[in-house]
This record gives C-alpha cells, sequence and structure tokens, in this order.
C-alpha cells in the first residue's frame, strides 16, 4: 500500500499496520515538480506515537540535498519538471536540482526527515516554529480527527501558533487538548483554537491553509 501527499500521523498509521499486519507499507514523498523522489517502507518496530515518520531514501535515480543554512531539500532527478508554462511559452527551471520549498533532515540511520514547508515556519518570542510540529503533536491526542496550525501576528511575540481541529465524537475541546501543556513548550503552545466539522480543503485534497488562516482574522 502506498500512501502519499500530507503527513500520515503515526497513530493513525500504528492503527493500519496492526490491521493490515500482511501488507507492506510506503510511504512516499514528492512535489508535483519531481514527481515520487522519497520513499520509506514502513518498519512496524520503528512506529513509535509522537514521531513522525520519516520519508526515507532517495527514489530511483533521484539524488537529494538539504542546505546547511535554511535546511530546504532540493531533487535532482531525471523525472525533474523542464519548467512551468507561462504565457503560451515554456518558462525553463535553469537549473540541475529544483528546491522544495520544504525543510528536511537526516537521522542517524540515514533516512529523511520532512519537517514542513519554510514558508510555513513562524516565528514566536525569537524562536523558530514549525507549524508540522504542532500538528504533529496535536495528532497524536486522543478524538482528534484532523487539524491545520496557522500563525497569527502578536504584537508581543511577533507570530503566534492557532489551530484549527475536527473533533472525533463531539469530544470536549478543553479535555482534548489540555495534555499540549506537558507535550509542547510555552512559545508553541496554540493561542486559539478553532473546532470545525471538517478541515478546509483544496481540489486535490490537501489542507487549505490560507483559507485555515483567513478564520482566525
Amino acid at each position: 500500500m502506498l500512501f502519499a501527499g500530507e503527513v500520515f500521523p503515526t497513530a493513525h498509521l500504528i492503527k493500519l499496520a496492526e490491521l493490515l499486519t500482511d501488507t507492506d507499507l510506503y510511504n512516499l514523498y514528492g512535489p508535483t515538480e519531481t514527481n515520487v523522489c522519497c520513499y520509506w517502507q514502513v518498519d512496524r518496530k520503528c512506529l513509535q506515537a509522537g514521531q513522525t515518520i520519516p520519508i526515507g531514501h532517495a527514489a530511483g535515480n533521484a539524488k537529494l540535498t538539504i542546505d546547511a543554512e535554511t535546511g530546504e531539500l532540493a531533487v535532482n532527478s531525471l523525472n525533474n519538471f523542464s519548467g512551468y508554462w507561462q504565457q503560451g511559452k515554456l518558462q525553463p527551471l535553469n537549473t540541475d536540482y529544483y528546491s522544495t520549498g520544504d525543510k528536511a533532515s537526516i537521522n542517524q540511520a540515514g533516512e529523511y526527515l520532512y519537517h514542513g514547508r519554510l514558508d510555513r515556519m513562524l516565528k514566536c518570542s525569537g524562536y523558530r516554529v514549525e507549524p508540522a510540529e504542532i500538528e504533529q503533536c496535536i495528532n497524536q491526542l486522543d478524538n482528534i480527527q484532523s487539524c491545520a496550525v496557522v500563525g497569527i501576528k502578536d504584537l508581543t511575540s511577533g507570530q503566534r501558533p492557532a489551530a484549527a481541529l475536527a473533533l472525533k465524537n463531539d469530544a470536549n475541546l478543553a479535555d482534548t487538548i489540555k495534555p499540549l501543556r506537558q507535550s509542547l513548550a510555552p512559545y508553541m503552545q496554540p493561542c486559539k483554537f478553532i473546532v470545525l466539522d471538517a478541515l478546509p480543503s483544496l481540489s486535490n485534497g490537501k489542507t487549505d491553509y490560507q483559507a485555515v488562516q483567513s478564520l482566525f482574522k
């Protein structure tokens, strides 16, 4: 079974792996511009709630590099696109590596880890905060169906995280988010929560973060 697109919450993947004991599971990563360039065959022994699953190793002929300063992942592959079609003509890429705009790192096992979009990075009280890390913590909580974290302006901190949630079984918000006090540092604590029936989504099924952002204005 192959899955890609949004980050697969580890708690849900653990349940899926328990149900499909004889099925090989693969986490795939790749922007539209490169197609799949990274994969991880799920190792059931390594699955731990609260830890983001890897995107794994370079796939096929892909070559990956991480910018030492920004942490941005770049991809060189035969599958890389030629450029964008604009105003009736092709605007070429003009580089061997496509800069994904995604932040990544490599763990001790030599596997690539995805840390979210660089353009979603927040700066809260001088700290760099990755919304994807907060989302990962929230997704591990009981009664969370889905969540999205965005940044909102704050006169004191510059920015503060805010979270939109879809809850299961009419769960109580206060009881659901209570464990975050222990699992997140103070500057990573969402300052506002909104409960929705479902998160707004784009035509491709991914979360519409602009729509989520507008809910906090």
